[in-house]
């Protein structure tokens, strides 16, 4: 497993298990195939589908073979719901437990975040470790762009492009 956590300055950053999938999710963003939205995963205004970086990732994921449903509910059909769980704001199981192991498997995994956390992880925002952010964050409250979230990747999961 990679491990990229620096717990003595409490970063809550979860190591990694699936590489790969971080670099499909870096190389996506960079892609410019995908059109910036915020407040939830995915969505669809006037024939355009927007998705902020964690619908990114879902699609990528579903692009790796992971099988993901999607679904829309009656009250937002334009909101698209990711998993059996159907979320629209946060990962769902389907993609955290490739991406980070599934959270009940992981060895001391309340030592990085709480259960909601870990469907929205933390990312490094700047060199150092010395602030972080959840990548819903990032993408709806400071307003990154998708480069921006992309260089975030790659600093808190340097091992993946290595590997």
């Amino acid at each position: 497993m990679l491990n990229d956590t620096d717990t003595s300055r409490n970063t809550m950053i979860l190591p990694v298990i699936n590489p790969g999938l971080v670099v499909g999710w870096y190389d996506a963003l960079l892609s410019g195939n995908h059109t910036q939205g915020t407040g939830c995963m995915e969505s669809e205004s006037e024939g355009e589908t927007l998705q902020c970086c964690l619908g990114v990732l879902c699609r990528v994921a579903m692009a790796q073979g992971i099988k993901i449903p999607t679904s829309k509910k009656e009250i937002s059909n334009t909101e698209v719901y990711f998993g059996v769980e159907a979320h629209a704001g946060v990962l769902p199981a389907e993609v955290t437990d490739v991406l980070f192991g599934k959270i009940e498997e992981a060895d001391n995994w309340d030592e990085y975040c709480d259960r909601d956390e870990y469907r929205d992880p933390y990312m490094v925002m700047e060199e150092g470790l010395t602030k972080c952010a959840t990548a819903a964050d990032l993408n709806d409250t400071h307003g990154y762009t998708f480069i921006q979230i992309a260089a975030c990747i790659k600093r808190t999961w340097p091992k993946a492009f290595t590997a």
